[in-house]
């Protein structure tokens, strides 16, 4: 059984506390409550913005840290660490020399088009976000998605001079997404330092995840925790050595937390 006092609980959100099809969180309702009730830090980490962030960590009623853009940058609540001025940490590179790179690309003859080359309805189009979440998923702070428009050997070449230039490219489902040379896992163990810096001892870190760009995060993590894919077989085909859930998204994000926490599944809040 794991200590609460000394827990962290880091988790990716789409497909893992959220239902893929649905967004639901209601199956992890009574394994947040517990986490609450012990003081367990539960940090989201995500690739959305921070501002589309807002109205779920509302909903949920946390108050922690968070991760956002796929680990370009940490959120820290002002006044959740006593010592700490500064509330946002950008990590590889910042928005605004992400755009600065991508605007001399483009006069390089690079063809694509960047959500801050978009207008609001765009966004909501090529998402399918309603178009306040469009507004929201076009606040970055330090990535960039794009939808290319050249054919793969461009964007290979591309993805190289990006890269050359200190930044990091990965292609998605939709979006091929530039940032700083950092990821979900790097993240994470910047902001356990700070934890640790601020006088809270973090002995053990559990991350839930069930992509690919999840590795990191799992791989960053004392007990990983890989959640099953919506349809998918229950196996964990990039950690062997992650605990592997049955159930898929935020049911089996409850049974891998009451599982390692040492209470019972579908419990109520102490």
């Amino acid at each position: 059984m794991i200590a609460p006092s000394t827990t962290l609980v880091a988790t990716d959100l789409d497909g893992t506390l959220l239902d893929h099809e649905t967004y639901s969180w209601e199956p992890a309702k009574p394994a947040l409550a517990f986490l609450d009730a012990h003081a367990v830090p539960v940090v989201f980490v995500t690739s959305k913005t921070a501002a589309e962030l807002t109205m779920l960590r509302q909903e949920i009623g946390n108050t922690h840290p968070f991760i956002v853009e796929n680990g370009s940058a940490i959120i820290i609540p002002k006044g959740y660490f006593e010592n700490m001025q500064d509330e946002r940490i950008v990590l590889g590179a910042d928005y605004e020399n992400i755009r600065s790179f991508l605007i001399s690309a483009r006069a390089e003859g690079f063809a694509f088009k960047g959500f801050a080359d978009m207008t609001v309805q765009d966004i909501a189009d090529c998402t399918g976000l309603d178009a306040k979440s469009a507004q929201a998923a076009g606040k970055r702070l330090a990535s960039e998605p794009m939808i290319w428009h050249g054919d793969e050997a461009q964007k290979q070449t591309f993805m190289c001079h990006a890269e050359n230039r200190g930044f990091r490219v990965m292609q998605g489902g939709r979006f091929l997404t530039i940032g700083g040379q950092t990821d979900k896992g790097a993240a994470l163990k910047t902001l356990l330092d700070t934890f640790r810096t601020n006088g809270q001892a973090i002995a053990t870190v559990i991350a839930l995840g069930d992509s690919g760009n999840d590795v990191a995060l799992l791989q960053a993590a004392t007990h990983p925790v890989w959640v099953r894919k919506h349809g998918a077989t229950p196996d964990c085909p990039f950690m062997a050595n992650a605990r592997c859930t049955l159930a898929h998204g935020p049911t089996g994000w409850a049974d891998a937390i009451g599982e390692l926490m040492g209470v019972k599944t579908g419990m109520t809040a102490p």
